[in-house]
């Protein structure tokens, strides 16, 4: 157990870090060509909206409202159709008296 969870350290050498800024030149060269000057209609938009954090998180919070107002919407929606005949909106005609009978 004398050599259980001892590991050997790397010492850093101008060789090593010679080799690593090769491999990120290597892989930078890879990348295609970046572009500043022309935005696609999703980057420009995106970028007008996280130019400030508060405009990004003013617009993450009115989307999860939206959603939710969404979701909502619908799942009520759903549930109306399934039970319709069996709430008390859709009954309460056979159980209130009229005051004309009186």
């Amino acid at each position: 157990m004398a050599g259980v969870g001892q590991r050997r350290a790397h010492k850093i050498t101008p060789k090593l870090t010679t080799r690593i800024a090769d491999i990120i030149r290597d892989l930078q060269a890879r990348l295609p060509p970046r572009s500043a000057t022309k935005l696609d209609p999703a980057n420009a938009f995106l970028s007008t909206l996280i130019r400030k954090n508060t405009v990004f998180l003013g617009t993450i919070f009115l989307g999860a409202f939206a959603i939710q107002m969404g979701f909502d919407t619908a799942a009520d929606r759903i549930w109306d159709t399934i039970n319709r005949g069996r709430q008390w909106k859709d009954i309460k005609k056979r159980y209130i008296e009229h005051d004309d009978d009186e």
